[in-house]
């Protein structure tokens, strides 16, 4: 059996709107409830929306080199075997310079940590122009996921039929999950209460049959995170 490794996931998107918050809310609760040591970083100051919903989170200036450092340092140290930041739109430059100053194979052996980068895909072209952005920078280094959220759409068309996409599969061996759509009337309940599924199923503000259904939800998607748990934990 090889050596369990800690980790490192970044959460990105091109743009903001695309799920990265709510994928990584909710993956924070799944890594609390296999039992890892998770720090969870928000890396939108100007917005926090993680910070919002999920309160056990800490803030992170992606422009200062020194707050990028931590996700490797907490982990180097020994304050966490897992962290995880939800990055802010549109920073892809900055996680590349970052990654390439450190150099991934040398964060690996400091911290005993793989990397694992996760791509929010959605119905536009800019999935594909962002996808190649960022395995044309890190290609095989790290390990992929893409995530794509149906929330926002069913039609993942031009990412599906795309030749990158074969390749995120089969030459970068990357994994592949679905964010179930949260019914409406739900989504407008835990935005208007700032809750996160797993404040919500125990908040006073929703009847027990909305919090069932929310229970019910989290399962679903708990269930995708562990079909890829060799590329989280």
């Amino acid at each position: 059996m090889s050596e369990k490794r800690n980790r490192i996931t970044i959460i990105a998107g091109g743009k903001g709107g695309v799920g990265k918050s709510f994928l990584a809310q909710n993956l924070a609760t799944w890594y609390q409830s296999v039992g890892t040591k998770v720090v969870v970083f928000d890396g939108d100051p100007e917005n926090n929306t993680l910070t919002r919903f999920f309160k056990i989170v800490r803030p992170l200036d992606m422009r200062q080199r020194s707050q990028l450092d931590q996700l490797v340092e907490l982990i180097a140290t020994g304050e966490a075997t897992h962290v995880l930041l939800d990055s802010q739109a549109a920073t892809s430059g900055l996680i590349h310079n970052w990654l390439k100053e450190l150099d991934v194979a040398s964060i690996e052996k400091h911290a005993n940590a793989r990397i694992t980068c996760i791509l929010m895909i959605t119905q536009s072209l800019d999935t594909l122009v962002q996808a190649i952005r960022w395995t044309e920078q890190l290609g095989k280094s790290v390990q992929w996921v893409t995530a794509k959220n149906l929330y926002l759409t069913n039609d993942f068309k031009k990412w599906d039929t795309s030749g990158l996409r074969k390749k995120f599969m089969e030459e970068f061996a990357g994994k592949e999950i679905t964010i179930p759509a949260v019914p409406e009337f739900l989504m407008t309940q835990l935005e208007s209460n700032n809750l996160s599924i797993a404040s919500a199923v125990k908040a006073d503000q929703l009847t027990w049959a909305d919090k069932q259904r929310l229970t019910t939800y989290q399962h679903q998607l708990f269930e995708q995170f562990k079909s890829i748990s060799d590329h989280l934990l």
